[in-house]
This record gives C-alpha cells, sequence and structure tokens, in this order.
C-alpha cells in the first residue's frame, strides 16, 4: 500500500431519525429520501471545491483539500456544512411528511494529514488517518442540527467562523480529551478575533512595505495595495502579521472573494457588507434592509438613500426605480456608495479593508 501524504480537511454528516425512517418505509422510500438529500449535499460540496468521498448508509463523508488544496479548505468545508444543514431543514417538513419522522443532519468536521491514493487489497482507497477517524468521532458526539469542529480546524477558521467553546471532550481511541468547538454561523465583522502565530520568519521586505502604507493610513492618507502570489506563498501570514502590528487603534475589516463564488457578481462586495451589516445567511428580505439602513444611518450621516438604493440592489432587494437601472450606471452608483461607506469609516478611525 502506498499512497501521498496531504493536509485535508474531513466532513462527516448523517441523519438523525434515519433508523426510525427505515422501520416505517418500504426500502425503496428509504432509498429515494437518500437519493434527495445526497443530491442536494454532492452540489453544495462541489460549489466549495470538495467531493464526496464516500457514502454510508445515511452518512456521507466529503473531503477537502484532495487532490486541489487550497489555502482555506478547512473554511470552505466549514461553509458546506452550514449550507448542507440548511438545505435538509428546508426540505425536512416535506420529509417529514412523507416518513413521518423528523430528519435533521449532524456533522463532525477535522483538519489534518492523510495519506490518500493507496491500494487496500487490490482496491483503491480513500484518505486514511487520525485525521479521518476524528471527524467521524465529532459527528458521532454531535446532537441534531449541531457541526462540531475539532481543534485544527478551529485554528484555520477562527475569526472566519462564529465559533462557540464546546470544551474538552472524551473521544474513543484518544487518550486524552480534545477541545471541541461548536459552529454557530460565519463570523461578523465584529466578532472576528486575531489569530496568534509564532515569531514572523521571511517576507520582510513585504511586510516593510505594508507598514509604511500602514503608517500613511494613521496620517489620514488612502491607498490602494495588491498582494499577489500563489497559494501557500504566505498572502494569509503576511496580512495577519500586519493586522498585529496595527494594533487596536487601527480597525481593521475584510471581505472575501471565494474561488466558489466567481458565479456571483460583487461577491467580495457583498461579503464586506454582510460583516459590516452583521447580515447574516438566514436574513429574510425584511431584516436585511433594516440592517442595511441602520447600519449606513451610523456610518453616514449624508441622504442615506443614494447610499442604500444600490446596496440593497445586492441583495435583490430593490426598488422599480433601482431596478431600471441598466448595469453600467449601477457599477457606478454601487463603487460611490461603497467609497462614501468606507469613506466615513475611516473618519472616524484609520481603516485597513482587506478583501482576498
Amino acid at each position: 500500500m502506498e499512497g501521498e501524504r496531504r493536509h485535508v480537511t474531513v466532513v462527516f454528516s448523517d441523519l438523525s431519525g434515519y433508523t426510525a425512517m427505515c422501520e416505517k418505509l418500504d426500502p425503496e422510500d428509504v432509498r429515494d429520501v437518500l437519493e434527495q438529500v445526497f443530491t442536494v449535499a454532492g452540489k453544495i460540496i462541489e460549489t466549495y471545491g470538495g467531493r464526496i468521498d464516500r457514502l454510508l448508509g445515511d452518512a456521507l463523508m466529503a473531503v477537502f483539500g484532495d487532490p486541489v488544496a487550497s489555502e482555506n479548505d478547512a473554511e470552505r468545508a466549514v461553509r458546506a456544512a452550514l449550507d448542507l444543514h440548511a438545505a435538509v431543514d428546508d426540505i425536512a417538513p416535506e420529509l417529514e411528511r412523507r416518513t413521518g419522522h423528523p430528519l435533521r443532519l449532524h456533522t463532525g468536521i477535522n483538519s489534518g494529514v492523510v495519506v490518500t491514493g493507496g491500494t487496500v487489497s487490490g482496491g483503491a482507497s480513500g484518505p486514511l488517518g487520525d485525521t479521518v477517524n476524528l471527524a467521524a468521532r465529532l459527528d458521532a458526539l454531535a446532537v441534531p442540527g449541531e457541526i462540531l469542529i475539532g481543534p485544527t480546524t478551529g485554528a484555520l477558521v477562527n475569526g472566519a467562523v462564529d465559533l462557540e467553546d464546546a470544551g474538552l471532550q472524551a473521544v474513543k481511541g484518544k487518550s486524552e480529551a480534545i477541545a471541541v468547538w461548536r459552529v454557530r454561523g460565519l463570523a461578523s465583522v465584529r466578532t472576528t478575533p486575531s489569530r496568534r502565530h509564532g515569531d514572523f520568519v521571511g517576507r520582510q521586505e513585504e511586510l516593510g512595505v505594508l507598514l509604511g502604507a500602514l503608517d500613511r493610513v494613521r496620517d489620514g492618507q488612502a491607498g490602494v495595495i495588491n498582494v499577489v502570489g500563489d497559494a501557500g506563498a504566505g498572502k494569509t501570514r503576511l496580512l495577519e502579521e500586519l493586522r498585529t502590528r496595527a494594533g487596536e487603534h487601527v480597525q481593521w475589516m475584510e471581505g472575501r472573494a471565494y474561488a466558489f463564488g466567481d458565479r456571483i457578481p460583487y461577491a467580495p462586495v457583498i461579503d464586506l457588507i454582510s460583516r459590516v451589516a452583521e447580515i447574516d445567511e438566514g436574513d429574510d428580505p425584511e431584516k436585511v434592509a433594516r440592517k442595511l439602513r441602520d447600519a449606513v444611518s451610523a456610518l453616514y450621516e449624508g441622504d442615506a438613500e443614494d447610499v442604500l438604493g444600490p446596496l440593497l440592489r445586492l441583495y435583490a432587494i430593490e426598488s422599480e426605480e433601482e431596478a431600471a437601472v441598466d448595469r453600467e450606471v449601477f457599477d457606478t452608483r454601487l463603487r460611490n456608495a461603497a467609497v462614501k461607506v468606507f469613506d466615513a469609516i475611516g473618519a472616524r478611525m484609520p481603516t485597513v479593508v482587506v478583501m482576498q
């Protein structure tokens, strides 16, 4: 058996209520329910760059980072799990009417090194190792509707995901209890903590350029810097070091454009504005509109309507007048609205806006 060592994030999800469903339904009906769930799951996982490695009855195992790794595989995995739970919750009432039993997902996620691509008894094997085992154990610990992640995944998504400390948990196969985190959703800009690292080594020249720009920001000057590099080149670590050096007197705001969101127009702007206004993915249009109005009113003292109109359109909430505006005009209005918002933020205190 030979294989390749890779750092991946593994997701285990399975259905609560499956055993009771099997007792009541014909096997073909059970198959139809699972096919509906797994079809939805496959599309979501693929959207975030992962793949389903295996299906085990009512459970699935998905892998992120194999065969192609990215800098944010752990975050992709958590986002996929959140969307998958939401999708199953959406179809759960229909499934409950058909089965007579409530169905919900519970999920465990873990990151680490696995061996992949090898063979066992003449057949190809999927990822193997303690990383996989712990993801399965976390899944078993999770109650219906819950997503639990291990300590490595927690460190990797810290700041991008809203986490709740689930304490030290005894896990089968582990000699000592491990730190477990409960996923509550995606983090807003106000709950984003900084990561802790050891000494910063390398990229001193690039860091010097960024620190010079930071000094200009403190002096009230604006500017734009592009940080470009291949995956794994250290861009994220460089920015984290800059954030550490910026200190508490510089406001740090992040918005991200993801490879899995490249079909969504203005995805990075939506991500950043959502963080500023603390908009959650489950918010209905009325709640989104209220949060946007509150955020703009708090930040911008001028006529808020010329700012609100384009921002509301980002979330498919638009007046007839705004809907009639063509794409080119909308691009200009959106750019002007964003500039006004961030100018207002920057006028209150030195601010760094990061788009990844």
